[in-house]
């Protein structure tokens, strides 16, 4: 009997997907402390402090998986998408 479950065979992807949000700022801190909670789900920039505009960066894969943990972030914080604002 094997020890392990077998593991599904993503296919390949060449470039990291980007998603743009706009974090109260107030809660910039906590966004990043609750992102970081999620172990390398995505990564962040803040690609405008006044405005407080994040650029995040994630594998396509993970998609589902970023978008409800917005979700249940949006329970404590506030986080508005963004359309490219370049």
């Amino acid at each position: 009997m094997p020890r392990y479950l077998p593991v599904r065979e993503l296919e390949k992807v060449n470039e990291s997907s980007i998603l743009f949000v706009k974090i109260g700022s107030k809660d910039m801190a906590m966004f990043r402390f609750l992102l970081e909670a999620y172990d390398g789900l995505a990564m962040m920039t803040i690609i405008e402090p006044k405005t407080t505009l994040v650029k995040i960066l994630y594998s396509p894969h993970e998609e589902l998986r970023l978008f409800s943990a917005l979700e249940a972030m949006r329970e404590l914080i506030s986080i508005e998408n963004m359309v490219n604002p370049f």
